[in-house]
């Protein structure tokens, strides 16, 4: 089965980004189970993830690289959440193709993995092309259902994900708890700056907070420099501090007593955000808001806590110190159904079943 999986550009060398990661280790899924031959769009002197062929997107026209490459494939896996980029790849495999998606039409056949509630649907019927229509939480099959996809090509398959193990250690305080998130989408930091300012005497905690967030647009300067004023110019300054993007996460997620993530909204992230996934990889209970995605990790409270106000987030976080690390059985619980050979081989069914085909080689 060869499988065109189309997203946003890879670049192997690159520092990757949740969508990539998770693409990376679909591709490793995908080739150690023999599942399929995947071929993977990438940046001009970009590289493709290890197992998969790499098509390079240069400056032509997306229809025309797409004219080549879609004689060559079976299947099509659309990595994407459904919005304004999305109806334009999706119009851009329709103008190259020059046939309609549905495969009983008998146009090429269309997996399409949702990865994210979207914050506006107001492209979905022009993005969501897909024969098979992959979420990836219930919380995003629930949000595409109440907006009319079809529940009949619709299927629940998490995000793949490998644990990786911490490269080196850091210096870091007793008592570190670790943001994970954003500076422009995330709610979540104004949150957790705001229940920490709450403890204090006679609670007696002082544990100590350091914010990784990474920039996703021009605005994340502006949001960072408003945070940073915030904390060095209050109370917080010699309890906080601000990482900003870090090479890799994992050595301060390892060295915390937590990980938060306390938002209400996934927008711009996973439905499950890798650096919580990596959390409970190494037995780092999570803190997290009410975003219902988020929420769905912590079905088991030994993996950690919903906070769905200021009162439950400051007492998570007092809490925190005293938790025990996340038992081996609710970690295996957790990322058990991610292995990426366990998802490649149900996404192998999945291509079968939009091609109507046994899935091979």
């Amino acid at each position: 089965m060869r499988v065109l999986i189309l997203s946003t550009p890879f670049d192997a060398r690159a520092r990757l980004d949740g969508s990539r990661c998770a693409i990376a280790d679909l591709v490793a899924g995908l080739v150690a189970e023999q599942v399929a031959e995947p071929t993977v769009l990438v940046t001009e002197g970009g590289e493709a993830p290890p197992g998969a062929r790499a098509e390079h997107v240069g400056r032509a026209p997306l229809e025309a690289l797409l004219g080549t490459l879609l004689a060559q494939v079976d299947v099509v896996h659309a990595w994407f959440a459904p919005r304004v980029v999305t109806a334009t790849a999706l119009r851009a495999l329709r103008v190259a193709r020059r046939l309609p998606f549905r495969s009983t039409s008998g146009g090429l056949p269309i997996v399409q993995t949702v990865a994210s509630v979207p914050r506006s649907f107001a492209f979905a019927s022009a993005a969501l092309a897909g024969d098979v229509v992959v979420a990836t939480s219930d919380a995003t099959a629930i949000a595409l259902a109440t907006h009319g996809v079809d529940a009949r090509k619709m299927v629940r398959v998490p995000s793949p994900f490998a644990p990786r193990v911490p490269d080196g250690t850091v210096a870091a305080p007793r008592d570190l708890l670790l943001y994970a998130g954003d500076w422009e989408f995330d709610d979540g930091i104004d949150r957790a700056l705001h229940a920490l300012s709450r403890l204090a005497p006679p609670r007696g905690v002082f544990p100590h907070l350091a914010i990784a967030a990474r920039g996703k647009t021009d605005r994340a300067r502006e949001v960072e420099a408003r945070v940073r004023r915030k904390v060095e110019g209050g109370p917080l300054r010699d309890r906080v501090t601000i990482l900003g993007e870090v090479p890799s996460l994992l050595p301060w997620i390892a060295a915390s007593r937590a990980v938060l993530l306390p938002a209400s909204t996934t927008y711009a992230k996973l439905d499950h955000p890798r650096a919580l996934l990596e959390a409970i990889a190494l037995g780092v209970p999570i803190i997290v808001g009410p975003a219902p995605s988020l929420t769905e990790l912590c079905d088991d409270p030994r993996v950690g806590e919903v906070a769905r106000d200021e009162a439950e987030l400051r007492d998570a976080i007092e809490g925190a110190l005293s938790r025990p690390r996340v038992p081996t059985d609710a970690i295996s619980k957790v990322l058990s159904p991610r292995r990426p050979d366990v998802v490649a081989r149900r996404y192998g069914e999945l291509y079968a079943r939009a091609t109507g085909a046994r899935s091979r080689v």
